[in-house]
């Protein structure tokens, strides 16, 4: 066989291979038009309708965000002495709300635990230096000296189990006074909880 009629076989070849891939296409029905075509969701495969139906971020519905709240511990007095509550307390939780939590009475079962705090018995609470300063009412005074020994025991164990305050110090009017420790002597200054870890119910 001779160069050229090689080079006319090989040309032969290629020509008869191109137009079958074009009939191919042909009969595929491969779309020649530019514009795109619309199918209907029912000609759609399995699965591919039910992820176009998926709603965007638009069509999501808001979600409602539960505010966070911490558990605390609280201590109210009890026929045998003070005993820990936990509550549910809104974060953050200020020395503030500690107090006034205490001035809401909790009940457990059928034993109610009363509080010796009251309501208006705190004007406010200030940290500084791991001390808390509470502020009392001027009011606080007119109570019997064993009202006053609970109330202060029960701020002093609630407060110092918070993070960051470790001693308690008592103004009336911005100046200091003097309250009833545990064991009933006057403490003019700063106490801690080791003044009335005595009074926790066993």
């Amino acid at each position: 066989m001779t160069p050229a009629r090689v080079r006319t076989g090989h040309v032969l070849r290629v020509l008869s291979a191109a137009l079958v891939t074009v009939a191919t296409l042909g009969a595929c029905g491969v779309p020649t038009e530019g514009d795109a075509t619309v199918i209907a969701a029912e000609e759609l495969p399995f699965g591919l309708a039910a992820d176009a139906e998926q709603p965007g971020p638009s069509q999501i519905a808001p979600v409602d965000y539960i505010s966070d709240t911490e558990i605390i511990t609280l201590y109210f007095p009890s026929g045998s002495g003070f005993v820990a509550v936990p509550r549910h307390l809104g974060v953050p939780v200020m020395p503030l709300d500690v107090v006034n939590a205490l001035a809401e009475e909790p009940l457990s079962g059928t034993n109610p635990y009363r509080s010796a705090v009251g309501g208006d018995d705190v004007v406010g609470v200030r940290v500084q230096g791991g001390v808390a300063a509470v502020e009392l009412d001027r009011r606080f005074l007119d109570l019997p000296n064993s009202e006053q020994r609970m109330a202060v025991a029960q701020l002093v164990l609630s407060l110092t189990g918070r993070p960051g305050i470790g001693q308690i110090s008592f103004e009336i009017g911005g100046s200091a006074v003097q309250v009833p420790r545990a064991d009933g002597t006057l403490a003019k200054g700063t106490v801690s909880r080791d003044d009335f870890v005595r009074l926790l119910a066993p």
